[in-house]
């Protein structure tokens, strides 16, 4: 086992002092593995006990205590015990220790039974998924600073965005930028993540926008999703548009 202490001395020795693994190792009376080891750790070894700590009084309610925290993930937010409530209820079942006892050792069982972090993978494919979105932004029109809403459809898979500026955020905008970012695009991805469609299928603009027929079989049929995806890329890619096209500069 590598101590802080050695890890820190061999890499400092050997990015600082620039010296070799074998002089390392006949310097520090240690073998040669433990500085390739000590070198290749990204982060200082952790300490880990070889045994678990014992716990004289405490020892007779784990088993209840370590009951009790279970059942208490599984309860609502606001219906879980405090720490204080698991002590006195470890105190009702004869516990005579301290109450400081009982909180390390519900911290120590919720840190080796808490969940990993769930990441969901966002992978595309070519023409399938577009995202749709709202933006304002400040443009100068015939020499008067004025706010415009902006509107940007963005392709997940190649990361084509299209930009087309409105007066207001209104429906007929809306359809009015998905025919324009078609036809920018040269086509229609499969899904729209954008705001829910509530236009009647039979008001003028969804028959202009998307034929004399129904949305199903017009040729500009799309499913909408009203599930928005939150990406730091994305959204990063999106205020780099509104920024550019605040400044008057065309679509990319």
């Amino acid at each position: 086992m590598i101590t802080l202490e050695q890890y820190e001395q061999i890499r400092r020795m050997y990015h600082l002092e620039e010296k070799s693994g074998r002089q390392i190792a006949r310097e520090l009376s240690c073998s040669r593995q433990t500085v390739s080891r000590a070198l290749s750790l990204e982060q200082p070894p952790a300490y880990t006990m070889s045994r678990p700590r014992s716990a004289p009084v405490l020892g007779p309610y784990q088993a209840k205590l370590e009951e009790l925290l279970a059942e208490n993930q599984r309860l609502p937010k606001k219906q879980r015990y405090t720490a204080h409530k698991l002590f006195q209820l470890i105190q009702a079942e004869g516990y005579g220790g301290s109450e400081a006892g009982v909180h390390m050792y519900a911290v120590r069982w919720r840190k080796a039974n808490k969940r990993p972090a769930t990441f969901l993978p966002l992978e595309f494919e070519p023409g399938q998924d577009a995202q749709v979105d709202w933006g304002e932004a400040q443009v100068i029109l015939a020499g008067v600073q004025q706010k415009v809403q902006v509107f940007v459809m963005h392709l997940s898979y190649s990361r084509r965005t299209f930009v087309m500026t409105f007066p207001a955020q209104k429906q007929e905008a809306f359809f009015y930028g998905h025919v324009r970012a078609f036809e920018f695009f040269g086509g229609i991805p499969h899904r729209d993540a954008a705001m829910p469609i509530c236009l009647p299928l039979s008001s003028r603009w969804c028959r202009d926008a998307f034929g004399k027929n129904s949305v199903r079989s017009s040729p500009f049929a799309v499913t909408t999703s009203s599930t928005r995806i939150s990406v730091p890329l994305h959204k990063g890619m999106k205020r780099e548009v509104l920024r550019e096209t605040a400044c008057g500069s065309s679509s990319k």
